[in-house]
């Protein structure tokens, strides 16, 4: 295509160098012809009111395309699920390409059904297009799903991005676009209201980045730059309330970032992420927190230092056990503690320290019972539980919104411990964990770690056991069990000699 064609539409001009030569290149290879059409740099606003910018959707012979462009240089490693970009850990790219594409289909379907537009909506498919030419690609199978590189660039192992996917034909014949289905398409696309708002972006006094850093079930986070104060960066967490929502949906969200704002207000304590703000946005109310460039989420940073110490990883375990035992000395109890909702920062001499994030699920002890009830906590957990937290969730809390929630962070604790000091997470999801916890009443790290010391394994099993009446029953006794998994490795191989005091001379 040339760049005056009619089937190109640069809804916005991009301002990086490389990205406009990404996208030159990329179209610059597609046929100028049916049933091939594309946009550039737009962003759309979701069905459930999250907002996304698409790099580049093209109309193919076999569908839809979404396609991420990176222009990653050096080396690129990784799986399905985390890539290191010159030894820094991200979430494999395609994993956030492929949720856009997916809400963006849905959008495309609801006005599809609005407008009457009969025939199916294809499926968008995903992909990342890695386009700097000295680029070294060390992904395994997993990790090369859905990656391409620019046609004649020969990047290892990964196939072309015109010839391999947008221009091939569809495998199935049904999912064949031809000309008069591509102008469908085009309306629709259209008619979906793609766009570049600046007005989406102001939260308060805040220009939020166009990607989110991360995002879970009714909430997206953003960077936050202030617009009257050059430097000052905050994390803006958006709690999405879309217009299709049920009115118990939207009461669940609205008082899930309410509760979160109101918790962690009047926190003060270097472990807990510190809320500093409270936004009404038309997307949604917004919660506004300090923000550290330096933290790198848990799982990430223990893929990072695969070569972690003993020691440090016992700091990481020490500093998560002792913040909760603030938290709920303070009668606030988190209940979906995991590795997503922690975040690790080392310290001058190299020390990790955590921060606690993800208190939309939490709430306060009652102060009017001798149990571990609490008070102002969401009856809704399953709602606003991230996915990837499964294998870390006490099994009483999966069903039971009234389970104690001392107990479930206990739960989380042991379950957070055994991935540190073992580098492998405890199970594969919730099945896995039930199985596990059925087979052995709690997690044993020695299925991970062979010769893990007796005050390790004790301290991981006692905290996860699926019988609640056997389990830890507080922070600050699993504190003292890791202070006895301390004192055991620190004692010396032979024992040292003592005198009688009754014989000294």
């Amino acid at each position: 295509m040339q760049p005056d064609s009619k089937r190109w539409v640069e809804v916005t001009p991009s301002e990086f160098v490389h990205e406009r030569a990404g996208l030159a290149a990329v179209r610059e290879l597609l046929p100028d012809a049916e049933p091939y059409r594309a946009w550039s740099n737009f962003t759309f606003t979701a069905s459930d009111g999250r907002l996304y910018e698409v790099d580049l959707l093209v109309i193919g012979r076999s569908g839809l395309h979404l396609v991420e462009l990176k222009h990653w240089q050096g080396t690129i490693r990784g799986d399905g699920r985390t890539w290191w970009h010159n030894g820094h850990p991200v979430d494999n790219p395609r994993l956030l390409a492929d949720s856009k594409a997916k809400r963006l289909r849905s959008l495309l379907e609801d006005v599809a059904r609005d407008k009457g537009l009969r025939g199916p909506v294809p499926f968008v498919t995903a992909s990342v297009l890695l386009h700097a030419q000295d680029a070294k690609v060390d992904l395994d199978e997993q990790g090369r799903h859905g990656v391409y590189g620019v046609d004649g660039q020969g990047l290892k192992d990964l196939p072309e991005v015109v010839a391999d996917l947008l221009a091939a034909p569809a495998r199935d014949q049904r999912r064949l676009v031809d000309a008069a289905r591509s102008r469908q398409l085009a309306k629709l696309v259209d008619a979906a209201g793609i766009r570049r708002s600046i007005r989406h972006r102001q939260v308060g006094t805040l220009l939020v980045d166009e990607d989110p850093l991360a995002e879970g079930p009714g909430w997206q986070d953003f960077l936050g730059h202030h617009t009257q104060h050059e430097g000052v960066v905050r994390r803006v967490r958006i709690y999405l309330v879309h217009k299709a929502a049920t009115a118990q949906d939207r009461a669940t969200i609205l008082r899930a970032a309410r509760r979160e704002f109101a918790l962690l207000e009047g926190v003060q304590h270097p472990g807990i992420a510190r809320a500093v703000d409270f936004v009404d946005h038309e997307r949604g109310p917004a919660v506004v927190f300090e923000h550290d460039p330096r933290e790198v989420r848990l799982d990430h940073y223990l893929a990072q230092r695969e070569d972690l110490s003993i020691d440090r990883r016992l700091d990481i375990v020490s500093t998560l056990a002792s913040t909760m035992r603030y938290a709920h000395g303070r009668r606030l109890v988190h209940r979906r503690l995991s590795p997503r909702s922690i975040y690790v920062r080392e310290t001058a001499d190299g020390r990790p320290t955590v921060r606690v994030r993800d208190w939309q699920t939490a709430g306060r002890l009652s102060t009017t019972s001798t149990q571990n009830t609490y008070v102002s906590g969401t009856r809704h957990l399953e709602a606003l539980t991230d996915p990837g937290a499964a294998a870390y969730l006490a099994p009483e809390g999966l069903t039971n919104p009234d389970a104690d929630g001392v107990l479930l962070d206990v739960f989380g604790l042991g379950a957070i411990a055994y991935l540190v000091f073992t580098g492998m997470p405890p199970a594969r999801g919730t099945d896995d964990l039930l199985t596990r916890l059925s087979t052995d009443d709690g997690l044993f790290v020695t299925a991970d770690l062979d010769g893990a010391p007796d005050k390790m394994v004790d301290l991981v099993y006692e905290a996860t056991q699926g019988d609640v009446d056997l389990r830890t029953r507080t922070a600050a006794e699993f504190v003292r069990g890791v202070e006895r998994l301390l004192d055991e490795l620190t004692r010396p191989d032979e024992p040292v000699l003592q005198t009688d005091p009754l014989e000294a001379a």
